[in-house]
């Protein structure tokens, strides 16, 4: 520890999205900047909407944009940056940032390196797998040989890694949101005018990018059978990615575009989760996703595929329902059960609120994660 008795940290991390990834940083960061024994700063490779909030906290940021510099000029910077300011503790949060971090450590530049796997890698195709597969090998080296503590969002995840290191470096700390953000100010009735559906249409939605590891696909295909059972049900999917078009096509094939509204990226996200009457998560992996969590806060009823972490948020039956990812027909009928059964709905409702505050708020989070800064710290003496 510094002669102030504080830990210098420095976060790394992308900043180029707002998306899960982004939000956890963003939750984790302000919930250390709580500590008066914490010394948290953040470098980002973006300008963005992370960088922005971050500021609006008063975390000290500074901005090394990717867009600008390049890979090797990126970890000169850090390495400055880090002696600079005497970091005691780098924690970095995706492959580029890990390997960043993984030179910056060998370089002698900080004591300990800790690293937030957020989620497994996403199935891509072409040069696109050629360049992950890259990051992802280098990556594997830098955490056998530099990295001090692992911090996974899931179990799941932790037993994967268990096959690249020891799993006596790996901590499992669940993702979180702070429930003082989770806060809606518009009647549902008013999203609901918006988007012209009337008061007795029942309303599933979703929030997440367009890309395949979604599973959009498949809860399009669900809803069409979902529509045989509930012809007044209509469908949101709030988000954007590269599969937009692909899917508004898969939609008008299927016969019910008319009753499936893409809104695109919106702000407001948490506005429309608070109008529909059960939120579906369609993924074929997830880390521990920060949209539920946040829709379960909302007493929101949660239809999930059993993938990733879910389960260790979700008590299947219990506070919301699981099924098997990529079965279009086994989504559906989950659908329905919770759609049409006021009972069991209601139960969901009462229970999922329950689960947050007891398990996945932001404070428990930062508590987590300063006590590995601390055992590491203690190290010293």
């Amino acid at each position: 520890m510094g002669t102030d008795q504080t830990i210098k940290i420095c976060h790394i991390a992308s900043g180029d999205l707002w998306a899960g990834a982004e939000v956890q940083v963003y939750n984790m960061v302000c919930a250390l900047h709580q500590y008066k024994t914490i010394n948290v700063s953040v470098i980002v490779l973006n300008h963005g909407k992370l960088e922005d909030k971050l500021v609006a906290k008063g975390v000290p940021v500074k901005v090394l944009d990717e867009n600008s510099l390049g890979f090797f000029e990126i970890v000169s910077q850090v390495k400055k940056y880090a002696e600079e300011n005497r970091f005691e503790i780098l924690h970095t949060h995706r492959y580029k940032e890990n390997i960043v971090g993984g030179m910056v450590k060998k370089a002698g530049k900080v004591k300990y390196l800790v690293q937030t796997v957020h989620g497994l890698p996403e199935p891509f195709v072409g040069i696109k797998q050629l360049k992950t597969g890259f990051f992802s090998f280098i990556n594997r080296r830098y955490i056998r040989k530099y990295v001090d503590v692992i911090h996974a969002v899931s179990s799941q995840i932790k037993t994967v890694l268990g096959d690249i290191v020891s799993v006596d470096k790996i901590r499992v700390i669940y993702n979180s949101i702070n429930l003082d953000d989770i806060k809606t100010r518009k009647q549902p009735e008013i999203i609901r005018s918006e988007f012209n559906i009337d008061s007795g249409s029942l309303i599933l939605g979703t929030v997440g990018r367009l890309v395949p590891i979604k599973g959009f696909d498949i809860l399009l295909q669900s809803f069409e059978e979902i529509l045989k059972d509930i012809p007044s049900a209509r469908l949101i999917i709030v988000g954007d990615g590269p599969q937009d078009e692909e899917l508004k096509k898969l939609a008008k094939s299927l016969g019910h575009s008319d009753k499936v509204c893409f809104t695109g990226y919106r702000e407001d996200a948490l506005e429309i989760i608070n109008c529909m009457d059960i939120f579906v998560l369609s993924s074929y992996n997830e880390g521990v996703p920060t949209v539920v969590l946040e829709a379960m806060a909302l007493n929101k009823p949660v239809v999930s595929t059993a993938v990733g972490g879910v389960p260790e948020v979700i008590v299947n039956n219990v506070s919301g329902l699981l099924v098997e990812s990529g079965n279009p027909e086994i989504l559906a009928d989950a659908c329905i059960r919770v759609l049409t059964d006021d009972s069991l709905r209601i139960r969901f409702e009462r229970n999922a609120r329950q689960v947050i505050i007891d398990k996945f708020t932001s404070t428990a989070q930062g508590k987590y994660v300063k006590d590995i800064y601390c055992n590491l710290a203690r190290a010293q003496f």
